[in-house]
């Protein structure tokens, strides 16, 4: 039996099946409970305070602030008109600070009052104060913008960029305008020649021109400053970028070329070797040249020539193509192609005979086009997995079937480690630490065979220049009751905070309702705190919230969990105007796995919310490949007396007989009902 028959793909149906919450209505009843009379004590005699008639009338200032916006370090004057007697516990009964902070109050000799935050604020933030004293007729609100940091928001090119033109310019855009010492603070490397120019907040670097297929990096120092503040940016910003490379534009519906750059083999097999070729080279002969390498140390240089650049550049391997003027020729082949049909243009070359263990690198040409890969015969078997802070190597015999004990695996700053009787080291640092992906090539010596030269691909460090939550640290989760609410509506939100080590879960955590905002002309992101809440956390991590709000406007907001000023874990919702529907539907296959050629046959299912079936109606499908997400069947279907109908399938073959893979399909309904 054939493997391609054996191993029949499977489809897998997903089914969407439409649920709708009911949304219950209610009366909400105000009690009047009757007290009784009450006497009121000779020797405590009652004032009452009489609430002025017209509205009194407060101003509240930031007392550093600029065009800008209000410094991180301000604090506010509240001006308070003569007659109005306000003290500091009145003030914190009636003051809400959205996002809260902790502040003090001051009495400068002046007059009026200060709102002394006791921490800086934060940058780029809009801040509310409410105040409202019923029993003095005061009812006032007031925002304050924080500034934004002045800072580099965006790049052209963007940082790892390729395929830049040649003749493109170099532009930084800043926070604010009035941009200062932006030349004297800029540097591209390699070095070219260009002109500067500043259009409101970008500075703009014009080269000369750009040198193909070249990686370069440019730094704009924290020496630039902001003409109306005086601030200037951080830390040094640096991005690189690559140009477009030789082959960009040429024509790419005819290739040949090996799908990997390196092929691993033991000896006990004749290598075949997956590449890539166009209709073009269907039935063709090709020509292979096969070098071999002296020493293992001459192979791994070659190929950490070609592993020298960034892991998200376009690498031209003709750029690297090795030197073998100085190798002896092993082998040279002339055999056709082996191709396959609806395989995606994959085919095969067989070599005709096994090969000694040893490091080679082979050449293939045919009809103008022309490759090279390098090829390794070993005997043993290596796996790595690592992660930030550790690996762990596993060594095999593939001839034996044996763990190999003994071995050394070593490369990059690793300190040398040997494998145990059953095969394995374990690796008490990093493999890679940087933060570029970069392919680096490791090694495993072995008694009586040559070395196993390991590239391996070792993903960076990731900045998106944001907070981040503490995913390392913490079990930690935010659920919310719903996905999508009406303007006016409750958010109940559950979750949990807890510690990975084992550590008591913190008392007490801070919960932020909260709506990004985007400057379109400036490029700059905001964040707006609706409301802000002090939540307590029980003993296991968990705690609960809610967030009631009335005429919020549509949109997307988010729920913010923070530990101190650490953002630990974020979720969110919508804020839409939907109507319920009547009734809900549902979709069930009799299985969720078919096999190919069987018929798939499902449910559909429709009632009205107390249970009442909905009869008599068309429901339409469709069904979709989810892959392609083509539509391979639509139709309709009557609903019977019980709100039922039967759907049977027949999908059809949409890979091909070359693929594996398993298909999924989705099915979609809609009734056509009018209430």
């Amino acid at each position: 039996m054939k493997f391609i028959d054996f191993m029949k793909k499977r489809w897998y149906l997903t089914l969407i099946a439409v649920v709708l919450i009911a949304v219950g209505v209610f009366a909400a009843v105000t009690l009047l409970g009757h007290h009784g009379d009450e006497t009121v004590s000779e020797e405590e005699p009652t004032e009452t305070a009489e609430v002025p008639k017209e509205r009194v009338r407060l101003i509240m200032t930031a007392l550093k602030a600029d065009r800008v916006g209000v410094n991180t370090e301000s604090g506010f004057m509240l001006n308070v008109p003569k007659g109005t007697k306000l003290d500091e516990k009145v003030i914190r009964e009636g003051l809400k600070i959205t996002p809260s902070i902790d502040y003090s109050i001051e009495k400068p000799k002046n007059g009026g009052l200060v709102i002394k935050p006791k921490r800086f604020l934060q940058p780029n933030t809009v801040y509310t104060f409410k105040l409202d004293l019923p029993n003095q007729n005061i009812k006032e609100s007031w925002a304050f913008q924080t500034r934004r940091e002045f800072k580099i928001v965006s790049t052209i090119p963007g940082n790892k960029g390729t395929a830049v033109p040649l003749n493109s310019g170099i532009e930084i855009t800043f926070s604010h305008t009035d941009i200062e010492n932006f030349e004297e603070n800029f540097s591209i490397e390699p070095p070219v020649k260009g002109r500067f120019e500043i259009h409101k907040n970008v500075g703009v670097f014009v080269p000369e021109g750009l040198t193909k297929d070249t990686i370069y990096t440019v730094t704009v120092k924290k020496g630039v400053s902001h003409g109306g503040t005086r601030e200037t940016l951080k830390e040094d910003y640096t991005f690189s970028f690559q140009t477009e490379t030789p082959s960009a534009g040429q024509n790419t519906e005819t290739y040949l070329n090996f799908y990997d750059s390196l092929y691993n083999f033991p000896t006990d097999v004749q290598p075949v070797i997956e590449v890539g070729a166009s209709s073009d080279f269907k039935d063709q002969i090709i020509e292979l040249a096969l070098y071999r390498y002296e020493s293992s140390e001459a192979f791994e240089k070659a190929i950490d020539a070609m592993n020298a650049e960034p892991g998200w550049a376009v690498v031209e391997k003709e750029r690297y193509k090795p030197d073998v003027s100085a190798l002896p020729l092993f082998k040279s082949y002339t055999i056709p192609l082996t191709w396959v049909e609806e395989s995606y243009y994959i085919s095969y070359l067989d070599l005709p005979e096994n090969l000694p263990e040893g490091h080679y690198v082979l050449f293939m040409k045919s009809n103008g086009k022309e490759d090279f890969s390098f090829i390794q015969i070993n005997d043993t078997q290596l796996y790595v997995t690592m992660t930030e802070n550790a690996a762990l190597v596993w060594a095999n015999d593939m001839i034996t079937g044996q763990p190999v004990a003994n071995a050394v695996f070593e490369g990059g700053t690793l300190t040398p480690v040997t494998t145990k009787e059953d095969g394995t080291a374990k690796i008490e640092q990093g493999l890679y630490k940087g933060e570029d992906s970069r392919t680096i090539c490791f090694k495993l010596t072995r008694e009586g065979h040559p070395p196993l030269i390991a590239p391996i691909y070792t993903s960076g460090t990731y900045n998106s220049g944001v907070a981040q939550a503490d995913y390392k640290s913490n079990w930690r989760y935010i659920y919310l009751d719903r996905s999508t609410y009406l303007p006016t509506d409750t958010v109940k939100v559950w979750g949990v905070l807890k510690p990975r080590s084992g550590e008591t879960p913190p008392k007490s955590l801070t919960l932020n309702l909260k709506k990004d905002l985007y400057d379109f002309t400036t490029y700059e992101s905001s964040v707006q705190v609706l409301e802000t809440k002090e939540i307590q956390v029980s003993g296991r991590g968990v705690f609960q919230a809610e967030f009631a709000f009335k005429d919020l406007p549509q949109g997307y907001y988010g729920i913010e969990l923070k530990s101190g000023d650490t953002v630990v874990e974020s979720n969110g919702f919508s804020v839409n105007k939907y109507i319920k529907n009547e009734y809900v539907m549902s979709v069930k296959p009799e299985y969720n796995a078919y096999f190919q050629g069987e018929t798939v046959k499902a449910d559909i299912g429709c009632e009205f919310y107390e249970g009442t079936p909905v009869s008599g109606f068309e429901a339409d499908y469709a069904v979709t490949n989810t892959d392609n997400y083509g539509v391979t069947h639509e139709g309709s279907v009557t609903l019977d007396d019980q709100g039922h109908a039967a759907l049977d399938l027949k999908l059809a073959d949409d890979k091909g007989p070359a693929s594996w893979e398993p298909q999924s399909y989705r099915i979609n309904v809609c009734l056509l009902y009018t209430s």
